[in-house]
């Protein structure tokens, strides 16, 4: 069973499909799977605590553009949210197999499976009650965000925020920082730190920048970056 199966919202599609593999999300996915096992009673209970666990983990967001419009604080408690619906969608549907064959063929149903089908039913339920919830309190956090942000002045690059590597890109090719940082009597440790620093990211994402492989994920818009930087250094 796919998220197709239940959703056609691409942006969900991809985000299951990214919570599923990528290992920051071992933790989601654990959280899940408990949850999964527990019956409904168990579940009630411990979903709050989970959801309160979830807050816990600090995302690198320029490293995650698929949740750019989740508010940080709430990514953990959105991912676990969404992965848990999907698992508890995909045992549903299996077992709404299940008594189809059962109907079809004349086969009397399992009774235990037929009050974990019910079970399954309460959860989702339940997640979508929840969800409910978090979803007004992201809307209020956006909105706050909003507020505070619109009084400010935006460092936009026409009307587009950049992103990590633009930005490295553009202190490299006005300021020549990698060169620079490259060429500093220090360990690598201190140039990624140094990076970390002067661009406001975390040391991992430095370290990503100063070996190229943060640009793999996090891709350059050329034509967007050249444009401003000549118009930099034609200025």
């Amino acid at each position: 069973m796919k998220v197709t199966d239940y959703s056609n919202d691409q942006i969900l599609i991809n985000q299951i499909e990214f919570i599923t593999k990528e290992s920051y999300f071992k933790f989601y996915r654990e959280l899940s799977y408990s949850l999964l096992e527990m019956d409904e009673r168990d579940f009630a209970i411990e979903f709050d605590y989970y959801m309160v666990k979830s807050r816990f983990l600090p995302l690198d967001k320029d490293k995650y553009p698929l949740f750019n419009d989740i508010p940080e604080l709430f990514i953990g408690q959105y991912a676990l949210c969404k992965f848990l619906f999907h698992l508890t969608s995909k045992n549903i549907y299996i077992l709404d197999d299940y008594f189809e064959h059962c109907e079809n063929t004349g086969r009397q149903v399992n009774e235990v499976l037929n009050q974990h089908y019910e079970v399954l039913h309460f959860k989702r339920d339940f997640l979508e009650f929840k969800f409910n919830f978090l979803f007004v309190e992201m809307q209020t956090r956006r909105e706050s965000l909003f507020t505070t942000n619109s009084k400010k002045r935006p460092l936009l690059i026409e009307g587009k925020k950049p992103n990590i590597s633009e930005r490295f890109k553009i202190a490299n090719e006005i300021f020549n920082f990698y060169n620079i940082t490259k060429n500093k009597n220090i360990s690598q440790t201190e140039k990624h730190i140094l990076i970390a620093h002067v661009l406001g990211c975390s040391q991992q994402t430095a370290r990503e920048l100063f070996n190229g492989t943060q640009q793999n994920r996090t891709r350059v818009r050329e034509g967007l970056i050249e444009t401003y930087i000549n118009k930099v250094n034609r200025d």
